[in-house]
């Protein structure tokens, strides 16, 4: 009993052929594929269909559980001589299948690339908020808005972009409404996958100053801003904090008829801009490269 037990472990598991006894002999057949490829034939299962007509279609089922279907001519007269066809047409795919890890029927669908991870975007649209202070005490808070946009050269490593942004400080009857339009480029990599991007830039043009009170007047100078830039995006939206400083040259100095405002040489400037980045279809959201 030992014996036998251990004859099939070292012999393997022969192949088993499933055939009706009057369409071929299962028993030559099993020793003739046996006898041709030897123990690459363990674990095969033949399966015999429909006899018509001097053909029958074969199913055979590898060890690694792949299918192939074939149509094998059997049109020998008696069962012995179409188990030796049979033999022999198994017998050469057998020597010619290379086994698979996986079959077909069972392999996993190819994985959706994730809505969530980001593409390289051509450029984006936003829209923000800027604060800005000096350290004089006439220099005044400037709050205001701004509609910027960009695009990213050298794989996001450049970005030159456009701003349009008004401003405005108060003191006391004294208003001063402030108009900036303004180009320039920041220089900075993405990170954390192409979630995040970091850098920093220079940006300038021209700022127009508008005052009122009892009588009101105007005035434009020269504006440069430095801004360190920290941008989160999620799909195709982004969030972006800047902060930096400011110069305006010359002075810009407005007087009321109780108090002054002055936008100095040097102000501190704070901002956050929400924004859609744009694909390169020019769309939004993302097209894969």
């Amino acid at each position: 009993m030992f014996g036998a037990l251990l004859c099939l472990v070292l012999i393997g598991v022969p192949p088993t052929v499933e055939a009706q006894p009057d369409v071929v002999d299962v028993d030559a057949t099993r020793e003739g594929i046996a006898a041709r490829v030897g123990p690459r034939a363990d674990g095969w299962t033949i399966a015999v269909g429909a006899h018509g007509s001097g053909t029958a279609v074969v199913t055979m089922t590898a060890p690694d559980g792949w299918v192939l279907d074939r149509q094998v001519t059997l049109d020998a007269t008696d069962p012995q001589g179409r188990a030796r066809q049979l033999a022999g047409a198994v017998a050469v795919v057998i020597d010619n299948y290379e086994p698979r890890s996986v079959p077909e029927a069972d392999m996993p669908a190819p994985k959706a690339e994730p809505s969530d991870v980001p593409t390289k975007p051509a450029g984006f649209l936003a829209l923000g908020g800027q604060l800005s202070t000096g350290p004089a005490a006439r220099s005044g808070l400037a709050a205001g808005v701004s509609v910027s946009g960009g695009t990213w050269l050298l794989r996001e490593h450049i970005m030159p972009m456009l701003e349009l942004g008004w401003r405005r400080s108060v003191a006391g009857s004294l208003t001063v409404d402030g108009l900036n339009i303004d180009g320039g480029v920041a220089f900075g990599a993405p990170i954390a996958g192409g979630h995040v991007w970091v850098g920093g830039g220079i940006i300038g043009g021209a700022l127009g100053g508008f005052a009122r009170d009892s009588q009101a007047a105007s005035a434009w100078s020269a504006h440069l801003a430095v801004p360190a830039i920290v941008q989160a995006r999620i799909g195709p939206v982004f969030a972006q904090f800047h902060a930096g400083a400011e110069m305006t040259l010359p002075p810009l100095h407005f007087s009321g008829d109780n108090s002054s405002l002055r936008w100095g040489h040097l102000r501190a400037t704070f901002g956050i801009r929400l924004g859609f980045l744009l694909a390169r279809a020019g769309r939004f959201g993302f097209r894969p490269d």
